[in-house]
């Protein structure tokens, strides 16, 4: 066969499994003219070609051995786990404004509505019914074994701002006849100048309370006694709900929520200067 240029050759469609095809290695040295048979090159390539299209960018719902992730779905994973925050469990939310299913969740600083944007958190949402309008949350971050923790409230569609666990929670009010209470909001009442009789404790006493929920009031008076009528959302427990205020004095009524009576009872009452 005369030496002939790559470009003179004949070309072909198809070859036998026999047919052999040049090769050059060794090229930044000393490059070695070799073959290889059309059937090795085959298998070389299959095994190319198989590997290319197992490669997948988005995880499977029954994971393999099989296929490999592209470098884009392993960077993006990475971003959602690292951020200078770590992941703890539960399922990872971006906002926790728009969480519908009772849950446990995990989100990080980046995170839409979150008490603290330097922390991570772990969120427990909770609904009275799954997706009802309303809702609570709380979230916990956990520092030097000294953990934050936040809680707040859903009602009509709006959430409310987030407070720290087991802070007093205190609903202000001057005088009212029939003072505005929602027990949602707020574990303390105070009423620094009561210029008239309380007509009712219960007519505008709103809110969803459990068992054993607290409650503390505390009114004090324009320097004349006023009359308090409690209403039927309130009972006497193991001290007696108190009728009047006392003048020049704060008087104070510490009560539980009692769900087998569905009852605000008074547990404990008394009055300082």
């Amino acid at each position: 066969m005369a030496n002939k240029k790559i470009s003179e050759l004949d070309p072909i469609i198809s070859l036998e499994d026999t047919d052999l095809v040049p090769v050059v290695t060794d090229l930044d040295t000393t490059p070695k003219s070799n073959k290889i048979t059309w059937t090795s090159l085959k298998s070389l390539l299959a095994a190319l070609f198989q590997t290319l299209a197992n490669k997948v960018t988005s995880f499977q719902t029954t994971p393999d051995n099989t296929h490999y992730p592209s470098e884009k779905l392993v960077k993006d994973q990475l971003d959602l786990k690292i951020g200078g925050d770590t992941s703890y469990g539960g399922t990872v939310v971006t906002n926790l404004n728009t969480i519908t299913k009772t849950g446990f969740y995990t989100c990080y600083g980046i995170a839409t509505g979150v008490p603290d944007e330097d922390y991570s958190w772990f969120v427990l949402h909770q609904n009275s019914n799954v997706g009802t309008v309303s809702a609570t949350q709380r979230a916990i971050a956990y520092l030097a074994g000294n953990p934050l923790i936040y809680e707040r409230v859903k009602i009509a569609s709006t959430w409310g701002a987030w407070y720290i666990s087991n802070s007093a929670r205190v609903t202000e009010i001057t005088s009212s006849a029939n003072p505005t209470i929602n027990t949602d909001n707020c574990n303390a009442v105070t009423i620094t100048a009561q210029a008239e009789d309380i007509a009712s404790m219960t007519t505008n006493l709103s809110g969803t309370p459990t068992n054993f929920q607290s409650l503390l009031i505390r009114i004090k008076d324009n320097d004349t006694a006023r009359a308090i009528t409690w209403g039927e959302s309130f009972q006497s427990g193991s001290a007696t709900l108190p009728t009047t205020t006392v003048v020049g004095k704060t008087l104070l009524v510490g009560l539980k929520y009692d769900s087998v009576d569905s009852k605000w009872t008074c547990e404990a009452t008394g009055s300082r200067a």
